[in-house]
């Protein structure tokens, strides 16, 4: 309670509740702090890994072949733990996975280091590589490492058959009598996927249910290098009877055997230079 000058008990500081007067020295009365507003935390609808086949992919719109399909095929989008995936594959990136050329071995000493000296004229033995003729034109004999490697100029083709052993056990579904299909390569990057589906690829796969929309990138280098990267597909890509890891480059080389699917066998052949 307060006084004021009349001696009358105010129940507020200020002014008198009861005649009004004024009471000096009397503190302006605290702003009322504003009542505490409990936190209100959204939690996320708890998600069910099984979820029923055919859903739509929320950031893209592809469909979800079945419950068992943890990511989108198209954006990588994380059906089970509601997760943006990573979205298209990135751009090329120069092939680092070959040897360069290697620097051409001076056989004879420059001239500046050839001394004058009647003695200078023995020639020494060379440590030098073994020279054999490629092509009518003397070089050093490449590498282990360089087998296989194209020329700068080198033009790819793709041969798509059946195979209904690729694995090592007859597959009954494999259709048989198809007719092989070559795809040669002319773009830097080179998508192949199944066919018929809204994704857009350069070699598509007809008939095999077990190939993936976005199944696997061709990259070819500056040096007409040819690497594949797996896009995370949903059975996985072989090279040379090797599962490779999603989103990992793997070099590829003349004749190069690649199984995708169920029975679709692709061979990797250098055409032309």
């Amino acid at each position: 309670m307060f006084t004021c000058p009349a001696n009358h008990a105010s129940e507020t500081p200020e002014f008198c509740s009861v005649c009004g007067l004024e009471i000096p020295g009397a503190a302006p009365a605290a702003a009322a702090a504003p009542a505490p507003v409990a936190a209100v935390e959204t939690m996320p609808a708890a998600t069910s890994a099984a979820v029923a086949a055919g859903e739509a992919c929320p950031d893209c719109g592809a469909p979800r072949d079945s419950d068992q399909q943890v990511f989108c095929e198209v954006c990588g989008y994380n059906f089970v733990t509601r997760v943006a995936g990573s979205g298209p594959p990135p751009s090329c990136v120069p092939a680092a996975s070959f040897n360069p050329e290697p620097a051409a071995t001076a056989i004879n000493p420059p001239p500046s280091a050839v001394a004058t000296s009647p003695e200078s004229t023995v020639t020494a033995p060379s440590s030098a590589q073994p020279v054999e003729p490629i092509g009518g034109v003397g070089r050093p004999s490449p590498h282990a490492s360089e087998v296989g490697r194209p020329s700068p100029n080198a033009c790819w083709e793709l041969v798509v058959t059946v195979d209904a052993n690729l694995y090592g056990t007859p597959n009954p579904d494999a259709p048989a009598g198809q007719p092989p299909q070559k795809f040669r390569l002319f773009d830097r990057e080179t998508m192949i996927g199944r066919a018929g589906t809204e994704v857009r690829v350069q070699v598509p796969i007809q008939g095999d249910p077990g190939v993936s929309r976005r199944q696997a990138l061709l990259i070819q280098g500056p040096d007409s290098s040819l690497l594949l990267r797996d896009l995370n597909s949903a059975n996985g890509t072989q090279v040379d009877g090797v599962d490779v890891r999603p989103g990992v480059d793997t070099p590829l080389h003349d004749g190069a055997a690649i199984a995708i699917g169920g029975w679709t066998s692709i061979v990797v052949r250098v055409i032309a230079s």
